[in-house]
C-alpha cells in the first residue's frame, strides 16, 4: 500500500548519515488519530498534515520546517568554525552520528554505527576506565567536562577535552551530544612554556647560587669586623677610640642587614622564598619586635607601646617572617623619629571558620612623608628622599619586602602619614586558626590523641601519587583512623556516594578530576554539605587557598606535608564534625 512504502521510505531517510538523514519530513496523511500521530513521529517525520489539504496551513508547515532546518544548519556551520566535534551517541556509549570535525579527530571514514565510544578513548584507570568514565560523564546532571587522550585509528594519541549534555531522546532511548575538543595546540603550547620556565628556574637556580657565594664571603670578613669590633669595645678606650670602634660595628651591621635584605629578595623576586606553617602567639611576636627596638627608642627618649586586644592567644602562621615584616616598619619608625611614642598594633578585621585576617600596624610621632612620595614607598631601591644629601641611610629594600611578605601570608601593605606628625605604616596577613594548645604536646602527643578520640573514624584520603600517597599513610597510621584510597575525583565521588566518611583529605591536581571540581559535586551530595574537606597540595599560593575555600573546603595544607600541622587540622576538624552530627541529631530528636 502507499502508506507502507511512505513508512518505508521516511524509516530508509532516516537510516542515513547526516546531513541527509536529518532532511524535515512532513507527512501528508487522511488519518488524524492519536495513534496514528504516535506512530508518525515514532518513524521520525517533523509534522504533518491531514487530508484535505489547506494551501494556507501546508504553506505555514513548510516554512516553520525551512525556518528549523536552516537554523539548525547555522548552528551547524558555528559548530563547524569552532572545530567541535559533535557526536550523538545512545546511554550505552554507541554512536549514534560524527559529524566531519569529529571524524576529522578520531580520522575516521565510513560507518560509525555499533562503534562505542569508549574504545576511541584512553584512560589511566586501565582497561575499563574510559568507559567507567563516559558512564560517569554522561550520568552526570547538566554539562560535565573531562580530560581524555583520544585515540586516532593509526594508533596515534592526543590529548582531548569531552563535553556531554544530554539532547532530546529519540526511539524511545536517551541520546546525548559529546562535544570533542582537540589540545594539541594547547598542550605543545604548555610544553613550551614549560621549557621556557625551566630555562629560567635555572638562570633562577645560578642567580642564587651567586648570591650564596656572595653572601658567604661577605660574611666572612662581616664576621672578623663585626667580632673583633665587639672585643675591642670591652677593653679600656679613650672616647675618641671607642666611638670610631662603635661606627665600625654599626656599620658592619648595617652591611649585614644589607645582605639579608637582598638574599630574601631574591629568594621572593624567584618564588623560592617559603612560608612555615606553625603555632604562633600574636602578642608575643609583638612583644619581641618591642624589645628589639627598645634599646635604640629609649636612646631617643621614644616610649614604646603594644596593643594587641581581643585576639586568640594561639594562631598558624609564619613567626619569623612576620617578625621580619615588623622590624622593618619598626626601624624605620625609630630612626625617622626624634621624640614621642611608637605603638605595635594587630587586630581582627576578618574571622572565619578556619583562618583569622588580620591587621598589623606601626605608628609613629615622626617627621612623616609627603603625599607625593607615598606611592614609591613600597617600590624596589625607593626612598621617600631620593636626594644626594638626603639624611637616613639604607637600599629602600626594608618596605619592598615587607610588601611581598604580606602578599604571600594573602595581604597587602598600606601607609597614612603628614609632615611633622608621623605615620602609620599596615600590613595585613591571613593566618589559620590553630588546635586548642596541649601544654607539652609534639607531633607524637598530637597523634596519641586523635587515636584516643577517634579510632576507627572513617577517613578518604584522595591521592593520585604512589609516593605522596605512602607518605600520608604511614603519618595517619598513628592517628589508629579507618583509611580509605581513591586516586582521582572520580574514584573519590564513588568512594562517598558509597560510604559515609568523617573527613576527606582531598589532593587538587589529579587525572580526569581535580579536586576542586570533586568538591563542588560532593558538596551537593546527601550527608556531605557539611562534612570537613581539606585540600592537601603542593600548590601553596594565597591564590590557591582562596579557590579551595571558593569550591567548599574547610582547610589546607601545603606539601610537603608538616606532620604537626596535619595532626592538628585532623583534631580541629573530626571534633568540628563530631559537634554538627551532635547537634544534627539533637534538632531531629527535638523534632520529633
Amino acid at each position: 500500500s502507499s502508506d507502507l512504502s511512505g513508512s518505508r521510505l521516511i524509516n530508509r531517510i532516516r537510516r542515513q548519515e547526516l546531513p541527509r538523514g536529518g532532511v524535515p519530513i512532513l507527512a501528508v496523511t487522511a488519518f488524524d488519530s492519536q495513534a496514528r500521530r504516535i506512530e508518525l513521529f515514532n518513524l521520525g517525520v517533523d509534522d504533518y498534515v491531514t487530508k484535505p489539504v489547506f494551501p494556507d496551513e501546508l504553506r505555514a508547515r513548510i516554512f516553520n520546517l525551512v525556518s528549523r532546518k536552516r537554523a539548525t544548519e547555522r548552528n551547524r556551520d558555528l559548530l563547524a568554525a569552532t572545530e567541535l566535534g559533535v557526536t550523538v551517541i545512545d546511554e550505552d556509549g554507541f554512536i549514534l552520528s560524527m559529524d566531519a570535525n569529529a571524524r576529522r579527530m578520531f580520522c575516521i571514514q565510513g560507518a560509525v554505527e555499533a562503534v562505542n565510544f569508549g574504545n576511541l578513548l584512553v584512560s589511566d584507570a586501565g582497561e575499563g576506565g574510559s568507559s567507567d568514565s563516559l558512564r560517569w560523564l554522561i550520568g552526570e546532571q547538566g554539562v560535565q567536562r573531562l580530560h581524555f587522550e583520544g585515540l586516532h585509528r593509526d594508533g596515534q594519541l592526543f590529548p582531548l577535552e569531552l563535553s556531554s549534555l544530554e539532547i532530546d531522546p529519540a526511539n524511545g532511548g536517551r541520546r546525548f551530544a559529546l562535544l570533542t575538543r582537540d589540545m594539541s595546540q594547547e598542550q605543545a603550547l604548555a610544553d613550551q612554556l614549560s621549557r621556557v620556565r625551566e630555562s629560567a628556574e635555572r638562570l633562577g637556580r645560578m642567580k642564587a647560587e651567586f648570591l650564596a657565594n656572595m653572601s658567604h664571603e661577605i660574611r666572612t670578613p662581616l664576621n672578623a669586623i663585626i667580632g673583633m669590633s665587639y672585643l675591642l669595645k670591652r677593653d679600656a678606650l679613650a672616647n675618641d677610640q671607642r666611638e670610631c670602634v662603635e661606627h665600625i660595628e654599626s656599620s658592619g651591621l648595617h652591611l649585614l642587614g644589607l645582605v639579608d635584605d637582598i638574599l630574601d629578595f631574591s629568594k621572593i623576586e624567584s618564588g623560592k622564598l617559603e612560608l612555615e606553617a606553625v603555632s604562633l602567639s600574636v602578642r608575643e611576636i609583638l612583644g619581641n619586635v618591642a624589645d628589639m627596638i627598645g634599646q635604640r627608642a629609649a636612646a631617643k627618649e621614644i616610649a614604646v607601646h603594644v596593643d594587641a586586644n581581643a585576639l586568640p592567644a594561639q594562631l598558624c602562621g609564619d613567626p619569623t617572617r612576620l617578625t621580619q615584616a615588623l622590624i622593618n616598619y619598626a626601624s624605620n619608625a625609630v630612626k625617622f623619629s626624634e621624640r614621642g611614642t611608637i605603638t605595635l598594633r594587630a587586630s581582627a578585621t576578618e574571622q572565619g571558620k578556619s583562618h583569622f585576617m588580620l591587621r598589623f600596624e606601626v605608628l609613629d610621632t615622626g617627621i612623616g612623608i609627603e603625599q607625593k612620595n607615598l606611592d614609591l614607598l613600597f617600590d624596589s631601591f625607593q626612598q621617600a628622599d631620593g636626594s644626594s644629601t638626603r639624611r637616613f641611610g639604607g637600599a629602600g629594600l626594608g618596605l619592598a619586602i615587607t610588601r611581598e611578605l604580606a602578599r604571600l601570608m594573602g595581604g597587602d601593605v598600606g601607609v597614612r602619614s603628614e609632615p611633622g606628625r608621623g605615620s602609620n605604616f599596615w600590613f595585613t596577613a591571613r593566618l589559620a586558626r590553630a588546635a586548642e594548645p596541649v601544654p607539652d604536646s609534639g607531633t607524637a602527643s598530637s597523634a596519641l590523641t586523635i587515636a584516643e578520640q577517634f579510632s576507627g573514624e572513617p577517613v578518604l584520603l584522595v591521592e593520585d601519587d604512589p609516593v605522596n600517597r605512602h607518605v600520608a599513610l604511614t603519618l595517619l597510621a598513628k592517628t589508629g583512623l579507618a583509611v580509605d584510597l581513591a586516586d582521582d575525583g572520580l574514584a573519590a565521588l564513588k568512594a562517598v556516594r558509597e560510604k559515609a566518611y568523617s573527613l576527606i583529605l582531598m589532593d587538587i591536581q589529579m587525572p580526569h578530576m581535580d579536586g576542586l571540581q570533586a568538591t563542588r559535586i560532593v558538596r551537593r551530595l546527601p550527608g556531605y554539605a557539611a562534612v570537613p574537606i581539606v585540600a592537601v597540595t603542593a600548590n601553596a599560593f594565597e591564590s590557591d587557598r582562596q579557590r579551595c575555600f571558593e569550591v567548599g573546603m574547610n582547610d589546607f595544607i601545603p606539601k610537603p606535608i608538616n606532620p604537626g600541622l596535619l595532626y592538628s587540622v585532623l583534631l580541629r576538624w573530626l571534633s568540628e564534625n563530631r559537634k554538627t552530627l551532635a547537634l544534627s541529631a539533637s534538632s531531629e530528636v527535638n523534632d520529633a
